[in-house]
Protein backbone atom coordinates (compact mmCIF):
# COMPACT_ATOMS: atom_id res chain seq x y z
CA UNK A 1 0.00 0.00 0.00
CA UNK A 2 1.14 3.56 -0.60
CA UNK A 3 1.51 4.62 3.01
CA UNK A 4 3.32 7.81 2.05
CA UNK A 5 0.05 9.07 0.60
CA UNK A 6 -1.00 9.89 4.14
CA UNK A 7 2.30 11.26 5.36
CA UNK A 8 2.39 15.01 5.83
CA UNK A 9 5.55 16.92 5.02
CA UNK A 10 7.17 18.02 8.24
CA UNK A 11 8.42 21.55 8.57
CA UNK A 12 6.38 22.96 5.71
CA UNK A 13 3.17 24.85 6.28
CA UNK A 14 0.53 25.19 3.61
CA UNK A 15 -2.83 26.90 3.81
CA UNK A 16 -5.85 25.44 2.11
CA UNK A 17 -5.96 26.24 -1.63
CA UNK A 18 -2.55 27.95 -1.49
CA UNK A 19 -0.33 27.10 -4.46
CA UNK A 20 3.19 25.85 -3.74
CA UNK A 21 6.04 26.03 -6.25
CA UNK A 22 7.38 22.56 -7.02
CA UNK A 23 10.87 24.09 -7.12
CA UNK A 24 10.62 24.43 -3.33
CA UNK A 25 11.26 20.69 -3.26
CA UNK A 26 14.30 20.01 -5.46
CA UNK A 27 14.89 16.44 -6.58
CA UNK A 28 17.77 14.77 -4.69
CA UNK A 29 20.56 13.49 -6.92
CA UNK A 30 19.69 9.91 -5.91
CA UNK A 31 16.17 10.35 -7.33
CA UNK A 32 17.02 11.91 -10.68
CA UNK A 33 15.64 10.18 -13.77
CA UNK A 34 16.65 10.72 -17.39
CA UNK A 35 13.63 10.21 -19.64
CA UNK A 36 14.01 9.09 -23.23
CA UNK A 37 10.62 9.30 -24.94
CA UNK A 38 11.77 10.00 -28.50
CA UNK A 39 10.45 7.49 -31.01
CA UNK A 40 8.39 5.62 -28.43
CA UNK A 41 4.65 5.13 -28.60
CA UNK A 42 1.97 3.49 -26.52
CA UNK A 43 0.42 0.22 -27.64
CA UNK A 44 -3.14 0.43 -28.94
CA UNK A 45 -4.64 -1.19 -25.85
CA UNK A 46 -3.24 1.60 -23.67
CA UNK A 47 -4.53 4.41 -25.90
CA UNK A 48 -7.91 2.65 -25.97
CA UNK A 49 -8.06 2.70 -22.16
CA UNK A 50 -7.19 6.41 -22.06
CA UNK A 51 -9.72 7.31 -24.75
CA UNK A 52 -12.46 5.33 -23.01
CA UNK A 53 -11.82 7.02 -19.65
CA UNK A 54 -11.54 10.59 -20.97
CA UNK A 55 -14.38 10.43 -23.52
CA UNK A 56 -17.35 10.92 -21.11
CA UNK A 57 -16.17 14.32 -19.86
CA UNK A 58 -17.21 17.68 -21.28
CA UNK A 59 -14.90 20.63 -22.01
CA UNK A 60 -14.21 22.86 -19.00
CA UNK A 61 -12.61 26.14 -17.99
CA UNK A 62 -10.09 26.74 -15.21
CA UNK A 63 -12.79 28.65 -13.33
CA UNK A 64 -15.07 25.60 -13.44
CA UNK A 65 -12.20 23.43 -12.19
CA UNK A 66 -11.58 25.86 -9.34
CA UNK A 67 -15.28 25.90 -8.41
CA UNK A 68 -15.37 22.09 -8.38
CA UNK A 69 -12.25 21.92 -6.18
CA UNK A 70 -13.82 24.26 -3.64
CA UNK A 71 -17.17 22.49 -3.40
CA UNK A 72 -16.15 18.81 -3.53
CA UNK A 73 -15.89 16.73 -0.36
CA UNK A 74 -13.05 14.64 -1.79
CA UNK A 75 -9.50 15.50 -0.79
CA UNK A 76 -7.85 16.48 -4.05
CA UNK A 77 -4.54 17.81 -5.27
CA UNK A 78 -4.54 20.50 -7.95
CA UNK A 79 -1.50 20.63 -10.21
CA UNK A 80 -1.03 23.70 -12.36
CA UNK A 81 1.51 24.05 -15.18
CA UNK A 82 2.27 27.52 -16.45
CA UNK A 83 5.13 28.29 -18.80
CA UNK A 84 6.74 24.95 -18.02
CA UNK A 85 6.67 25.52 -14.24
CA UNK A 86 4.67 23.31 -11.87
CA UNK A 87 2.57 24.53 -8.95
CA UNK A 88 0.36 22.47 -6.68
CA UNK A 89 -2.11 22.83 -3.83
CA UNK A 90 -4.55 20.81 -1.73
CA UNK A 91 -8.16 21.55 -0.78
CA UNK A 92 -7.46 20.99 2.91
CA UNK A 93 -4.97 22.35 5.42
CA UNK A 94 -2.28 19.77 4.79
CA UNK A 95 0.54 19.15 2.40
CA UNK A 96 1.19 15.50 1.71
CA UNK A 97 4.37 13.77 0.60
CA UNK A 98 2.54 12.30 -2.37
CA UNK A 99 1.89 15.86 -3.60
CA UNK A 100 5.63 16.50 -3.75
CA UNK A 101 6.25 13.13 -5.42
CA UNK A 102 3.72 13.89 -8.15
CA UNK A 103 4.85 17.52 -8.49
CA UNK A 104 8.35 16.23 -9.22
CA UNK A 105 6.90 13.82 -11.77
CA UNK A 106 4.98 16.65 -13.47
CA UNK A 107 8.12 18.80 -13.53
CA UNK A 108 10.24 15.93 -14.83
CA UNK A 109 7.75 15.44 -17.64
CA UNK A 110 7.50 19.09 -18.72
CA UNK A 111 11.31 19.38 -18.62
CA UNK A 112 11.68 16.46 -21.05
CA UNK A 113 12.78 17.81 -24.47
CA UNK A 114 10.35 15.53 -26.33
CA UNK A 115 7.35 16.84 -24.37
CA UNK A 116 5.13 19.76 -25.37
CA UNK A 117 3.21 20.51 -22.17
CA UNK A 118 3.73 24.12 -21.06
CA UNK A 119 0.32 24.75 -19.52
CA UNK A 120 -2.50 22.77 -17.91
CA UNK A 121 -4.62 22.24 -14.80
CA UNK A 122 -5.24 18.77 -13.37
CA UNK A 123 -6.98 17.35 -10.31
CA UNK A 124 -5.72 14.18 -8.60
CA UNK A 125 -7.35 12.02 -5.93
CA UNK A 126 -4.37 10.43 -4.20
CA UNK A 127 -6.26 7.91 -2.05
CA UNK A 128 -5.01 4.32 -2.07
CA UNK A 129 -8.09 3.47 -4.09
CA UNK A 130 -11.27 5.13 -5.35
CA UNK A 131 -14.39 3.04 -4.77
CA UNK A 132 -17.42 3.51 -7.01
CA UNK A 133 -17.28 7.29 -6.95
CA UNK A 134 -18.61 9.10 -10.01
CA UNK A 135 -17.28 12.58 -10.72
CA UNK A 136 -18.90 15.20 -13.01
CA UNK A 137 -15.40 16.57 -13.54
CA UNK A 138 -12.26 14.74 -14.79
CA UNK A 139 -10.20 13.61 -11.79
CA UNK A 140 -7.01 11.56 -11.96
CA UNK A 141 -6.44 8.59 -9.66
CA UNK A 142 -3.84 5.89 -9.13
CA UNK A 143 -6.22 3.01 -8.41
CA UNK A 144 -9.97 2.52 -8.61
CA UNK A 145 -12.82 0.06 -8.72
CA UNK A 146 -14.27 -0.44 -12.21
CA UNK A 147 -17.51 1.36 -11.33
CA UNK A 148 -15.66 4.66 -10.84
CA UNK A 149 -15.24 7.10 -13.73
CA UNK A 150 -11.96 8.56 -12.42
CA UNK A 151 -9.05 8.53 -14.90
CA UNK A 152 -6.13 6.27 -14.04
CA UNK A 153 -2.47 7.24 -14.20
CA UNK A 154 0.67 5.46 -12.92
CA UNK A 155 1.25 5.79 -9.18
CA UNK A 156 4.09 7.87 -7.74
CA UNK A 157 6.28 4.77 -7.22
CA UNK A 158 6.09 3.90 -10.93
CA UNK A 159 7.21 7.44 -11.77
CA UNK A 160 10.11 7.47 -9.32
CA UNK A 161 13.65 6.15 -9.26
CA UNK A 162 12.63 3.71 -6.50
CA UNK A 163 11.20 1.38 -9.12
CA UNK A 164 14.67 0.96 -10.66
CA UNK A 165 16.04 0.06 -7.23
CA UNK A 166 13.28 -2.54 -6.85
CA UNK A 167 14.09 -4.03 -10.26
CA UNK A 168 17.74 -4.37 -9.26
CA UNK A 169 16.68 -6.12 -6.04
CA UNK A 170 14.47 -8.58 -7.94
CA UNK A 171 17.23 -9.27 -10.48
CA UNK A 172 19.64 -9.96 -7.62
CA UNK A 173 17.21 -12.56 -6.27
CA UNK A 174 16.83 -14.17 -9.69
CA UNK A 175 20.57 -14.55 -10.01
CA UNK A 176 20.58 -16.31 -6.64
CA UNK A 177 17.52 -18.44 -7.43
CA UNK A 178 17.20 -19.41 -11.12
CA UNK A 179 14.01 -21.26 -12.09
CA UNK A 180 15.38 -24.76 -11.55
CA UNK A 181 16.40 -23.97 -7.96
CA UNK A 182 13.18 -22.25 -6.90
CA UNK A 183 10.79 -23.97 -4.48
CA UNK A 184 7.45 -24.91 -6.08
CA UNK A 185 5.39 -23.05 -3.50
CA UNK A 186 3.56 -19.73 -3.52
CA UNK A 187 4.67 -16.76 -1.44
CA UNK A 188 3.12 -13.63 0.03
CA UNK A 189 3.88 -11.29 2.89
CA UNK A 190 2.27 -7.90 3.42
CA UNK A 191 0.70 -5.50 5.83
CA UNK A 192 -2.70 -6.11 7.51
CA UNK A 193 -4.24 -3.25 5.53
CA UNK A 194 -7.53 -4.69 4.42
CA UNK A 195 -11.27 -4.40 5.07
CA UNK A 196 -12.92 -6.91 7.44
CA UNK A 197 -9.98 -7.29 9.82
CA UNK A 198 -11.89 -5.62 12.66
CA UNK A 199 -14.19 -8.54 13.56
CA UNK A 200 -13.22 -11.97 14.89
CA UNK A 201 -15.91 -13.66 12.79
CA UNK A 202 -14.89 -11.96 9.54
CA UNK A 203 -11.12 -11.68 9.25
CA UNK A 204 -10.59 -15.29 8.09
CA UNK A 205 -13.41 -15.38 5.56
CA UNK A 206 -14.14 -11.85 4.27
CA UNK A 207 -10.73 -10.20 4.27
CA UNK A 208 -8.82 -11.06 1.07
CA UNK A 209 -5.52 -11.05 2.91
CA UNK A 210 -6.94 -12.89 5.89
CA UNK A 211 -8.25 -15.62 3.58
CA UNK A 212 -4.82 -15.95 2.02
CA UNK A 213 -2.95 -16.23 5.33
CA UNK A 214 -5.41 -18.80 6.66
CA UNK A 215 -5.17 -20.83 3.45
CA UNK A 216 -1.43 -20.87 4.05
CA UNK A 217 -1.85 -22.21 7.58
CA UNK A 218 -4.10 -24.98 6.24
CA UNK A 219 -1.85 -25.77 3.24
CA UNK A 220 1.75 -25.12 4.38
CA UNK A 221 3.09 -27.35 1.60
CA UNK A 222 1.56 -25.09 -1.07
CA UNK A 223 1.77 -21.53 0.22
CA UNK A 224 3.78 -19.52 2.69
CA UNK A 225 1.77 -16.36 3.47
CA UNK A 226 2.02 -14.11 6.50
CA UNK A 227 1.19 -10.61 7.64
CA UNK A 228 4.24 -8.49 8.26
CA UNK A 229 4.62 -7.88 11.98
CA UNK A 230 2.17 -5.44 13.53
CA UNK A 231 1.62 -4.09 17.02
CA UNK A 232 -0.60 -6.32 19.16
CA UNK A 233 -1.97 -3.10 20.64
CA UNK A 234 -3.33 -2.03 17.25
CA UNK A 235 -7.00 -1.53 18.05
CA UNK A 236 -8.23 -1.47 14.45
CA UNK A 237 -7.52 -5.22 14.21
CA UNK A 238 -9.77 -7.80 15.88
CA UNK A 239 -8.87 -9.28 19.25
CA UNK A 240 -8.32 -12.76 17.79
CA UNK A 241 -5.60 -11.49 15.46
CA UNK A 242 -3.94 -9.70 18.36
CA UNK A 243 -4.02 -12.69 20.68
CA UNK A 244 -0.61 -14.09 21.50
CA UNK A 245 -1.04 -17.46 19.76
CA UNK A 246 -2.72 -16.18 16.59
CA UNK A 247 -0.25 -13.30 16.26
CA UNK A 248 2.64 -15.77 16.42
CA UNK A 249 1.06 -17.97 13.74
CA UNK A 250 0.08 -15.28 11.23
CA UNK A 251 2.99 -12.81 11.32
CA UNK A 252 6.62 -12.79 10.27
CA UNK A 253 9.36 -10.17 9.79
CA UNK A 254 9.15 -8.53 6.37
CA UNK A 255 10.95 -10.39 3.60
CA UNK A 256 12.47 -8.43 0.72
CA UNK A 257 11.71 -9.33 -2.92
CA UNK A 258 15.20 -10.73 -3.59
CA UNK A 259 14.67 -13.37 -0.88
CA UNK A 260 11.13 -14.02 -2.17
CA UNK A 261 12.62 -15.14 -5.49
CA UNK A 262 13.28 -18.47 -3.74
CA UNK A 263 9.60 -19.30 -4.50
CA UNK A 264 8.28 -20.08 -8.00
CA UNK A 265 4.86 -18.52 -7.48
CA UNK A 266 4.23 -14.99 -6.20
CA UNK A 267 0.79 -13.89 -4.93
CA UNK A 268 -0.68 -10.44 -5.59
CA UNK A 269 -3.75 -9.64 -3.47
CA UNK A 270 -5.65 -6.43 -2.74
CA UNK A 271 -5.65 -4.67 0.61
CA UNK A 272 -7.58 -1.43 0.87
CA UNK A 273 -6.57 -0.99 -2.73
CA UNK A 274 -4.41 -2.87 -5.20
CA UNK A 275 -0.93 -4.19 -4.49
CA UNK A 276 0.75 -1.34 -6.45
CA UNK A 277 4.42 -2.15 -6.88
CA UNK A 278 3.86 -5.74 -5.70
CA UNK A 279 1.93 -6.47 -8.90
CA UNK A 280 4.75 -4.89 -10.90
CA UNK A 281 7.53 -6.89 -9.30
CA UNK A 282 5.61 -10.19 -9.33
CA UNK A 283 5.23 -9.77 -13.10
CA UNK A 284 8.86 -8.69 -13.49
CA UNK A 285 10.15 -11.41 -11.16
CA UNK A 286 10.40 -14.30 -13.64
CA UNK A 287 8.23 -16.20 -11.17
CA UNK A 288 4.57 -16.97 -11.85
CA UNK A 289 2.31 -14.13 -10.76
CA UNK A 290 -0.83 -15.51 -9.12
CA UNK A 291 -3.29 -12.66 -8.99
CA UNK A 292 -6.70 -12.22 -7.41
CA UNK A 293 -8.80 -11.02 -10.32
CA UNK A 294 -12.44 -10.78 -9.21
CA UNK A 295 -14.07 -7.88 -7.42
CA UNK A 296 -10.84 -5.99 -6.93
CA UNK A 297 -9.43 -2.60 -7.80
CA UNK A 298 -7.57 -1.87 -11.02
CA UNK A 299 -4.50 0.03 -12.17
CA UNK A 300 -3.76 1.71 -15.48
CA UNK A 301 -2.13 -1.31 -17.15
CA UNK A 302 -4.43 -4.14 -16.02
CA UNK A 303 -6.32 -4.08 -19.34
CA UNK A 304 -3.21 -5.48 -21.03
CA UNK A 305 -2.85 -8.48 -18.70
CA UNK A 306 -4.15 -11.79 -20.07
CA UNK A 307 -5.01 -14.64 -17.64
CA UNK A 308 -2.88 -17.76 -18.10
CA UNK A 309 -0.57 -15.78 -20.40
CA UNK A 310 0.90 -13.15 -18.07
CA UNK A 311 -0.45 -14.43 -14.75
CA UNK A 312 -2.63 -17.11 -13.16
CA UNK A 313 -5.92 -15.87 -11.67
CA UNK A 314 -7.47 -17.05 -8.42
CA UNK A 315 -10.74 -16.30 -6.63
CA UNK A 316 -10.73 -13.89 -3.66
CA UNK A 317 -11.94 -16.54 -1.20
CA UNK A 318 -9.06 -18.84 -2.24
CA UNK A 319 -11.50 -21.65 -3.11
CA UNK A 320 -9.54 -22.46 -6.29
CA UNK A 321 -6.04 -21.63 -5.08
CA UNK A 322 -5.16 -25.24 -4.26
CA UNK A 323 -6.09 -26.39 -7.76
CA UNK A 324 -4.18 -23.48 -9.34
CA UNK A 325 -0.97 -24.30 -7.48
CA UNK A 326 -1.40 -28.01 -8.16
CA UNK A 327 -1.83 -27.28 -11.89
CA UNK A 328 1.34 -25.18 -11.93
CA UNK A 329 3.29 -27.96 -10.27
CA UNK A 330 2.04 -30.51 -12.79
CA UNK A 331 2.78 -28.23 -15.76
CA UNK A 332 6.17 -26.79 -14.91
CA UNK A 333 7.05 -25.93 -18.52
CA UNK A 334 3.81 -23.95 -18.90
CA UNK A 335 4.42 -22.30 -15.53
CA UNK A 336 7.85 -21.13 -16.66
CA UNK A 337 6.33 -19.85 -19.90
CA UNK A 338 3.78 -17.77 -17.96
CA UNK A 339 6.58 -16.44 -15.74
CA UNK A 340 8.59 -15.40 -18.78
CA UNK A 341 5.55 -13.78 -20.45
CA UNK A 342 4.83 -11.76 -17.33
CA UNK A 343 8.41 -10.55 -17.23
CA UNK A 344 8.32 -9.55 -20.90
CA UNK A 345 5.10 -7.60 -20.24
CA UNK A 346 6.82 -5.68 -17.44
CA UNK A 347 9.93 -5.09 -19.54
CA UNK A 348 7.92 -3.91 -22.56
CA UNK A 349 5.13 -1.87 -20.97
CA UNK A 350 6.02 -0.97 -17.36
CA UNK A 351 9.35 0.75 -17.83
CA UNK A 352 9.81 4.25 -16.46
CA UNK A 353 9.66 5.72 -19.98
CA UNK A 354 6.39 3.91 -20.75
CA UNK A 355 4.88 5.03 -17.45
CA UNK A 356 5.71 8.66 -18.28
CA UNK A 357 4.50 8.26 -21.85
CA UNK A 358 1.13 7.03 -20.54
CA UNK A 359 1.03 9.86 -18.00
CA UNK A 360 1.81 12.36 -20.77
CA UNK A 361 -0.91 11.03 -23.08
CA UNK A 362 -3.54 11.33 -20.33
CA UNK A 363 -2.53 14.94 -19.67
CA UNK A 364 -2.62 15.78 -23.38
CA UNK A 365 -6.13 14.32 -23.69
CA UNK A 366 -7.34 16.33 -20.68
CA UNK A 367 -5.75 19.51 -22.05
CA UNK A 368 -7.88 19.12 -25.17
CA UNK A 369 -10.93 19.54 -22.90
CA UNK A 370 -9.49 22.61 -21.17
CA UNK A 371 -11.04 25.61 -22.88
CA UNK A 372 -8.63 27.97 -21.10
CA UNK A 373 -5.50 26.47 -22.68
Amino acid sequence: MLCLCLAQISGFCQKRYQFVDAKNFPVPDSERIELCLAGKKLPEWMTDVIAKEVQPFAPFTVQELDDFLHRTEWTLLHFRIRGGKVWFRCNEDSLYQVAVDFARAFQRLVDCPEVDLKDGDFLLDFADTVSGSKSPFPVLCICKYPASNFIMIPDWFSLSSQKNVLMDTVDKGNRAYPWESKVDKAFWIGSPNSPHLERNEEWKTKSLRGCLVNFSLAHPDMLWARFSSFSRQEKRLCSEMRSKKTYRDITAPRIEPDAAMHYKYQIDVDGWGCGYHRCFWTLYSNCVAIKQNEGGSIQWYYAGLVPFVHYVPYKPDCCDLESRIRWLREHDDKAQEIAQSGRRFAQDFLTTDMCYLYFYEVLLRLNKLNLSI
